[in-house]
């Protein structure tokens, strides 16, 4: 399979009902942590809530990459070699940054 079908095929994934459903769902049970009326900055919960949603982000990413015979190391090589390649149009442009916000996640392993 080659870089781009990869790429793609992760694409793919992203726009899935089951990604769709678990991220959205995960929101939902936890959206009211992060809404305060009350001038709290911050909830002691936040946190942890977030770590559980970049866990499971990590998780759907990693078995979808496993399923298709790639690594998280691997891809995050082919999106980096994407990136060195000149844009085409607009498109382009805006696949480099989330390709470019992927790279940062995982060689970084800091979360936004």
């Amino acid at each position: 399979m080659s870089n781009d079908d990869v790429i793609e095929r992760i694409n793919d994934f992203l726009k899935s009902a089951e990604w769709k459903h678990t991220v959205s769902t995960f929101i939902e049970n936890h959206c009211h942590f992060f809404t305060h009326d009350d001038g709290n900055d911050i909830d002691v919960n936040m946190y942890e809530i977030y770590k559980n949603f970049c866990d499971i982000v990590d998780g759907l990413l990693g078995m979808s990459l496993q399923e298709i015979g790639s690594s998280e190391e691997e891809f995050v090589d082919m999106l980096a070699d994407k990136m060195r390649q000149p844009d085409v149009g607009p498109r382009d442009k805006a696949s480099k940054f989330f390709f470019f916000i992927f790279i940062y996640i995982y060689r970084y392993h800091i979360y936004i």
